[in-house]
């Protein structure tokens, strides 16, 4: 069976769409330990995370990028290439 596919805009398919910041954008610094950090050298390229390659953030810096944060099911994507 065949079907069709349907066209639709990013915004009509999802509840929020974000641009991540970095926290030394907003003056923050990463650490040695903390709050995990998603870097895009943090993902492999089928998906997966290297725990190794974490970075860290303090919990002011983590309530300061709430709009950034990764919940459930979300897609995660990168401009940029590592």
């Amino acid at each position: 069976m065949e079907s069709e596919w349907v066209t639709s805009s990013v915004g009509e398919v999802s509840h929020v769409v974000t641009k991540g910041t970095t926290p030394t954008t907003l003056g923050f610094h990463f650490q040695n330990d903390g709050i995990r950090f998603v870097k895009v050298e943090t993902l492999s390229s089928d998906g997966a995370f290297f725990p190794d390659k974490f970075a860290y953030i303090s919990e002011e810096a983590h309530h300061a990028l709430a709009r950034s944060q990764l919940r459930e099911d979300d897609i995660l994507f990168s401009c940029k290439n590592s």
